[in-house]
């Protein structure tokens, strides 16, 4: 599993995470790593390979391009399905 991999599961089991502390690590200490073989790091890690949910941040090759020129873009993203679809003109209704 790479770095980003790792971060990218690391954080979505904080609780406690900020935004400051997600940009500003650039590694993962021993007690994070910790967590990541924890039985809750090790579920969510067969959830999303079980749902084919696919995470990324914005160090990540994978994240949406589109995305990551909106003025506030979400550092985490979790998204199910053709990822390339995100790539072309999209209409959102809320």
């Amino acid at each position: 599993m790479s770095l980003s991999q790792q971060k990218l599961l690391y954080y979505s089991l904080d609780q406690d995470i900020t935004l400051g502390k997600l940009k500003k690590e650039n590694s993962l200490s021993s007690e994070q790593l910790q967590l990541l073989e924890s039985p809750a790091g090790k579920r969510l890690a067969q959830r999303m390979e079980k749902y084919q949910i696919v995470g990324s941040t914005q160090e990540m090759e994978n994240y949406p391009f589109k995305l990551s020129h909106i003025k506030t873009p979400p550092y985490l993203f979790y998204a199910r399905g053709n990822l390339d679809l995100l790539n072309h003109k999209i209409l959102g209704i809320v």
